[in-house]
């Protein structure tokens, strides 16, 4: 399960292909024709190729015309009716998205590369695409022994999107509380993948997402503060709020504690209600360092998390340290991304 449609796309086009393997190489292939041909029509309405998007008409970022061949490549891949080869090809078109201007993702944020050459977008497509038909090609199809599904949804309401079925076995790895607005640093993907036809969209996904971030103020509204969690939430929150250090940043950072545990508690109610007895939910998430010197705070998410499942009905069977990060300036122990074990018994 995805909230933002641009990842969406992405995850779905890597199922699809690791569920038909060497079957969806070849649907890629007989595909390749026709996409071209309905490329070449877009291109000649070339006045329909437009976007609202500041960032992709700023001609700094991104020429003019590398613009109007992504649009023109998602609309050829939209016109594609095979589901799974559809979504593939427009994740070839994402993939496009960055190497065609003059902006890289680097953490948090998109950056201004000014050394950068931009590559033209049907060369960086079709390099995609290749990769893509090599890779299936090398994989077997999994045939019926798989059944899955790539829901474009909110998981602090996936109870709504299970059917009624119960899982034994749960695993993902939510948004860390490391202050990355997806929807920002996905937001040239989205525009050229026409995800979005204005600002306010575009707004609205941002506001809809988990407040893993503070990039953006969300409603000062909490789900625990009306239910029978509310002191063990706040047993839980207070000592995080407390050493959060009182300067301009003291907002943003305690929008992030507490929308996150009150976010993530919803979701580990909602998943709980999904297990099986006996059921496992495997959490994998990384903690993180906020400020700097004297006012850095470590967001133990990976404890939080624990104790938010606890909250939530689950048992604590194991927290373990898949690896330890390496943040510059900092030295913290508790700076790890963990794997996070919970039973429901």
């Amino acid at each position: 399960m995805e909230r933002n449609p641009a990842i969406h796309t992405i995850a779905a086009a890597k199922i699809a292909g690791i569920k038909l393997g060497q079957r969806l190489s070849d649907a890629l292939i007989q595909h390749e024709t026709a996409f071209w041909d309905q490329y070449k029509k877009s291109r000649r309405n070339w006045r329909s190729l437009a976007t609202v998007s500041t960032t992709l008409n700023n001609e700094a970022y991104y020429p003019a015309g590398h613009v109007r061949a992504l649009i023109a490549l998602n609309r050829a891949a939209d016109g594609i009716d095979d589901d799974d080869v559809r979504t593939v090809y427009k994740a070839c078109v994402a993939a496009a998205v960055e190497p065609a201007g003059m902006l890289r993702r680097d953490g948090r944020a998109l950056r201004f590369a000014p050394g950068r050459v931009p590559v033209d977008p049907t060369e960086a497509f079709s390099a995609a695409l290749s990769k893509c038909i090599e890779d299936t090609a090398m994989l077997p199809s999994l045939g019926s022994r798989a059944e899955t599904a790539t829901i474009l949804g909110d998981a602090r309401g996936i109870e709504t999107h299970a059917e009624s079925k119960k899982f034994d076995w749960i695993v993902c790895s939510p948004p860390y509380p490391n202050n990355i607005d997806y929807t920002e640093v996905y937001k040239t993907e989205s525009w050229a993948l026409e995800v979005y036809s204005n600002a306010q969209e575009m707004r609205d996904q941002r506001l809809g997402t988990l407040r893993s971030h503070p990039s953006i103020k969300f409603p000062d509204q909490y789900s625990y503060t009306d239910s029978l969690h509310h002191n063990a939430v706040r047993d839980l929150l207070e000592p995080i709020e407390n050493a959060i250090a009182d300067d301009r940043y003291a907002f943003g950072r305690r929008q992030v504690v507490v929308g996150y545990a009150d976010d993530m508690l919803q979701v580990l109610l909602g998943l709980r209600k999904i297990s099986e007895a006996g059921g496992r939910c495997v959490l994998v998430v990384g903690n993180s360092v906020h400020g700097t010197e004297s006012t850095s705070l470590v967001i133990a998410a990976d404890l939080m998390l624990a104790r938010l499942g606890e909250i939530a009905g689950w048992k604590v069977e194991e927290i373990r340290v898949a690896r330890n990060l390496r943040r510059r300036g900092h030295d913290s122990a508790h700076l790890r991304e963990s794997v996070v074990v919970l039973r429901n018994e």
